[in-house]
């Protein structure tokens, strides 16, 4: 094998045997408080007044939009009047190095009357604004694509399957440019990281960086949900392996120069 594939490889593995996990629990139902409590900050359309609510105990917080399809509701990690009000335990992620979101949810019930939308959501965003948002229906999983995957916020992969059955433990691994999204530990759904930039509104949370929202953020669909915890892990390389990494580097091109 010439040398600097040999480096390659070994720097390879040093990345993969030193990189370290730092993890944040961003909600935990069984301290009976609200998300927003928590650091999550809670947001209404229209912002009085509305059927919509948000409820919680010491299983789950509770989110209805179902007698109002219409409206909408959910938690964003940061404040989108005040993005400085960010949520105190969210990580820095980046997809690059890898990151994963672990949440344990259910889907009472969601209807919609546009076939490419969902009562319930879940978007993640990384340090470059990559990620993606995850539409949930109570018989259906699906990612929204980006205007590279297909049309803008169209109905990209998806799979069938039962979110009512109780409160289902997700967990969503991004690395690279590539997710796969585990239920009850069982691989339902893989794909592309989106970069949903392109979009443009009043309100435009698909530019935040190291961002989490859930709820319903759509007026075309509605949903009842439960989410009893949230948590965020990312990846972070030693900064002693990257030096290594780097000398290992230098050294191969240096070899080859001669």
């Amino acid at each position: 094998m010439p040398l600097l594939f040999r480096c390659a490889a070994v720097a390879g593995c040093l990345l993969i045997g030193y990189s370290t996990v730092e993890g944040s629990m961003l909600y935990d139902a069984s301290l009976n408080t609200s998300a927003s409590a928590q650091g999550f900050t809670l947001g209404q359309n229209p912002p009085s007044g509305g059927a919509s609510t948000a409820t919680f105990n010491s299983d789950y917080t509770r989110i209805d939009s179902s007698g109002a399809t219409g409206e909408q509701i959910g938690y964003f990690s940061l404040n989108p009047f005040a993005p400085a009000i960010t949520h105190p335990g969210m990580l820095t992620v980046d997809a690059a190095s890898g990151f994963t979101l672990n949440f344990n949810l259910m889907i009472e019930e969601e209807s919609h009357v546009h076939g490419g939308r969902a009562g319930f959501s879940i978007i993640i965003l990384d340090d470059n604004s990559k990620g993606m948002e995850i539409g949930f229906w109570d018989d259906e999983v699906f990612v929204y694509h980006d205007d590279t995957t297909g049309s803008l916020f169209t109905k990209g992969e998806s799979a069938v399957f039962d979110t009512t059955t109780g409160m289902i433990d997700y967990e969503l691994q991004v690395l690279g440019s590539s997710y796969q999204l585990k239920a009850n530990g069982s691989k339902i759904l893989t794909g592309a990281v989106r970069d949903y930039t392109a979009f443009s509104g009043p309100i435009d949370p698909y530019e935040y960086e190291n961002f989490i929202f859930w709820g319903d953020d759509t007026g075309s669909a509605s949903s009842i949900s439960r989410l009893g915890s949230m948590e965020i892990l990312a990846s972070v390389p030693e900064p002693g392996t990257m030096m290594v990494l780097g000398g290992l580097l230098a050294g191969a091109l240096a070899r080859r120069r001669q």
